[in-house]
């Protein structure tokens, strides 16, 4: 009965692993590396942001091949409405390279990132959080870079879960900070005219203005 049990649970083993290969989603999009070579084709989403390697196939027939995440700044799919979506390898910590949403490029590119990232209803990249019921929450980081930034910095972060508190607080802390060369924007943020929900407004106004100061 024991070698029966053992021999059962490694065909169950074996048959959820075979799934799961199967299972892999490939979506038609494009890489584009370092080096400024850009490879199209079929692509999976990395497992978590931190993922060294993204799976790669130049058609839907064609063998799968692995591309090393650190050769790689952008990965793009196309959505169902006809436009990108992208994620862009880019440096979350000090210590740590991962991939996160691109929102808007600008004077500062605006990214949203979790775990890891899925594809929603739209076509488009969404992240996503893991978490434990009864303990945590999930939450998803809002990061800022300008084009002479090294280390992106978070600017707000958000949650799609009703009962998590102080997200405007933590946006008027870390935005304030970080937009400190556009003293009025950091006026209108300390005064609360907007919340964590307007980030991406935020960010247009801080690139317009940035830009426009730049054609003077």
């Amino acid at each position: 009965m024991i070698l029966n049990i053992k021999r059962f649970s490694s065909l169950v083993a074996l048959l959820l692993f075979i799934n799961c290969g199967f299972a892999q989603k490939f979506y038609a999009g494009s890489i584009t590396k370092i080096s400024g070579e850009v490879i199209t084709g079929y692509l999976s989403l990395p497992k978590s942001t931190t993922d060294k390697s993204i799976d790669f196939k130049e058609s839907e027939k064609s063998k799968v091949r692995e591309i090393k995440s650190d050769s790689i700044r952008l990965v793009s799919i196309h959505t169902k409405g006809g436009s990108t979506s992208s994620l862009e390898r880019i440096q979350v910590t000090k210590k740590e390279k991962g991939y996160a949403i691109l929102l808007i490029e600008g004077f500062a590119n605006l990214y949203l990132a979790g775990e890891g990232v899925s594809v929603n209803k739209e076509g488009k990249f969404s992240p996503y959080s893991s978490f434990v019921s009864g303990r945590d929450l999930p939450t998803f980081s809002y990061l800022a870079l300008r084009k002479n930034e090294k280390v992106a910095s978070i600017i707000a972060v958000t949650s799609n879960a009703p009962t998590v508190f102080g997200l405007n607080n933590t946006f008027r802390v870390f935005a304030s900070k970080y937009f400190s060369d556009y003293p009025e924007l950091v006026r209108r943020i300390d005064n609360k005219e907007f919340t964590h929900d307007d980030v991406e407004k935020v960010v247009k106004i801080y690139n317009k203005h940035m830009e426009d100061n730049q054609k003077k």
